[in-house]
């Protein structure tokens, strides 16, 4: 059997749908927090496990994008790093801010459009119950 290939199983009377919310709304706290200290570091791995949680609900496309973006992230993310080091200050060039901010803000809009960040009802009358 293939790494895609899913096998058939029993299904659970329960899932993980609200502890798998938690997670995700946890890392976009430290993610947020991160953006707000300008700690490109922390901000990408916090993006990164982000990502981890949110891959089953994205598309090829999608996850051939993030793929492609965080491979390209990692020598800015490298050189943060090493400039950091060099002079203990967290100094954010804005071209790297602005790429780790779009990867935050595709993966809100993943969330969205998979209706995990407001209730989706089919009847406009019921979005708020």
């Amino acid at each position: 059997m293939g790494l895609n290939e899913t096998p058939e199983r029993e299904k659970a009377e329960f899932n993980m749908a609200v502890e798998s919310l938690r997670q995700i709304s946890g890392w976009f706290f430290y993610a947020n927090d991160a953006a707000v200290k300008l700690d490109a570091f922390m901000w990408y791995h916090y993006l990164l496990a982000i990502y981890r949680e949110i891959s089953p609900f994205m598309s090829q496309i999608e996850l051939d994008y993030v793929q492609n973006e965080t491979e390209q992230l990692l020598l800015p993310i490298n050189q943060f790093m090493d400039a950091q080091a060099r002079t203990g200050r967290n100094r954010l060039e804005p071209g790297l801010y602005k790429r780790l901010n779009d990867l935050h803000l595709y993966f809100k809009r993943i969330l969205k459009d998979n209706g995990m960040l407001m209730k989706m009802a089919e009847d406009a009358g019921h979005a708020l119950r």
